[in-house]
């Protein structure tokens, strides 16, 4: 899945429209990039505007308590967990959209979007509408809410909570990717690097091997049971059985190296997970220092004017002993 497009109106502390899009410059020629800003910006929105789109969740809401509500009269009180309730203060509408395209190269739209009654900033909140369009044939897809999310699920092949682990990391969930147990940690890894071919394969090649070890587990009792074989009929039983351990140790072989692939590809997965978040982190420090250095060179400027200036030998031998140099 390659996300395209970002879009939504209204959505927390975003106010009004606004669109990323990502196969424009600069970001379609950006390997990596950050998004910063301060606190209530809305960074984390950008994110929650994403998972709206495809899956009319927010991963923020599922930690809010179950009978917390939100809004200022009981008509339009909400559950905090209610994905309504990311609606602008005073808005009568709002909007998450995203644009993304699968390996095969078709584009698709998935769009929430919610509304007051008569488009009135007081109106009464309606339900929210969910929505899926498969922009290279035009056609819409899905159909009623839990159809449209079924949908995207089987077409993106990621649940929320596995896409949450996946994509938001940088909003604090690469922990909780590392505490997922072995099993849900591999099938996410599996979906993200395309690599559920091997486990297939090694589950095909344990399966041979067991068949194998049972052939040779029958073939070896029936040559115990048999007595006073003549020396030709126990040659072949031989031969049967050195045949059958032949083909044990093939398969056992061809499982061992599948599964050392798998394991292999899920590390390489890991390092990739860890080297797009360091990118991310010196990409924000570089940014960072570019916004002080204006500041820097200005201290530096009122130095060098400072020490110009007319003033008496003792103050100014003040305040040599008393300077510090200016940091970056």
């Amino acid at each position: 899945m390659r996300i395209l497009a970002i879009r939504g109106s209204n959505l927390a502390s975003l106010a009004g429209e606004f669109a990323i899009d990502f196969t424009e410059a600069p970001l379609a020629e950006a390997g990596i990039f950050a998004i910063t800003g301060p606190t209530g910006a809305g960074k984390s929105t950008l994110l929650d505007a994403m998972c709206l789109a495809l899956f009319a969740e927010v991963p923020r809401l599922r930690a809010a308590p179950d009978r917390a509500q939100v809004g200022e009269d009981g008509e339009q009180t909400l559950s905090a967990k209610d994905t309504r309730s990311i609606l602008r203060h005073g808005a009568a509408e709002g909007f998450a959209e995203i644009d993304f395209a699968l390996p095969g190269g078709t584009h698709y739209r998935a769009r929430w979007s919610v509304r007051r009654a008569r488009g009135k900033a007081d109106g009464k909140l309606q339900n929210y509408q969910h929505s899926l369009e498969n922009l290279t044939s035009g056609e819409g897809m899905g159909g009623t809410r839990r159809e449209t999310q079924g949908a995207i699920r089987d077409l993106i092949g990621l649940s929320a909570e596995q896409f949450t682990r996946a994509v938001l990391l940088a909003q604090g969930d690469f922990e909780a990717l590392i505490r997922a147990d072995a099993n849900e940690r591999s099938e996410l890894l599996e979906k993200l690097t395309g690599s559920q071919i091997y486990s297939r394969l090694g589950q095909r090649a344990y399966a041979k091997a067991r068949e194998m070890q049972d052939g040779l587990d029958a073939i070896a009792a029936r040559i115990a049971a048999l007595e006073g074989l003549d020396d030709t009929a126990r040659a072949e039983a031989e031969d049967v059985l050195k045949q059958a351990e032949a083909e044990l140790s093939e398969a056992e072989a061809a499982r061992a190296q599948l599964s050392a692939i798998e394991q292999r590809l899920a590390q390489h997965a890991r390092l990739n997970v860890a080297h797009a978040q360091a990118q991310a982190i010196r990409d924000e420090a570089a940014q960072a220092q570019d916004v002080a250095r204006p500041r820097h060179q200005a201290l530096a400027q009122d130095r060098k004017a400072f020490e110009h200036a007319p003033c008496s030998p003792g103050a100014r031998t003040r305040a040599r002993r008393w300077r510090r140099p200016v940091q970056p």
